[in-house]
């Protein structure tokens, strides 16, 4: 299956083995809140951004994640390596891909490797890089 994303300022192309997608209520709640935002470029109502969501969850094979881990645990993740505010919910999403056997889809190329126990470059697959296979872990201090 190939997919292809585009952004404002780039159009990415994938290509997916199995085409199998983990969500959260934390990214669904939050793509609903980006789009349903009067600053977003082309937002859209809540409840149209929710039939959108609803639509594309129906037409793929889509796995709902149960909030699953906490970063109190501290087996899952290693709090001395959360250095910043922004990057708690990143480091959380990245858990919940490792927890799952999954990978984290991002543009972010700084999440915090370190600070989720058991990630590996294989869980994180970076959208909009030309380089060959980036990893997270090639970035400085988190």
């Amino acid at each position: 299956m190939h997919i292809t994303l585009t952004t404002r300022r780039r159009t990415v192309g994938l290509q997916v083995a199995e085409p199998v997608v983990g969500r959260l209520a934390l990214t669904v709640n939050g793509c609903v809140r980006v789009l349903s935002n009067p600053a977003y470029p082309s937002y859209v109502t809540s409840t149209k951004a929710v039939s959108y969501l609803r639509t594309l969850c129906l037409r793929g094979r889509h796995v709902f994640w149960g909030e699953a881990v906490s970063l109190l645990d501290q087996k899952m993740f290693a709090a001395e390596f959360l250095l910043g505010h922004q990057k708690v919910i990143d480091a959380y999403l990245l858990g919940m891909a490792v927890r799952h056997g999954g990978r984290l889809v991002t543009f972010d190329g700084t999440i915090p490797m370190r600070a989720i126990r058991g990630a590996v470059a294989h869980h994180v697959e970076l959208l909009g890089d030309r380089s060959p296979r980036r990893s997270c872990e090639s970035h400085a201090v988190y």
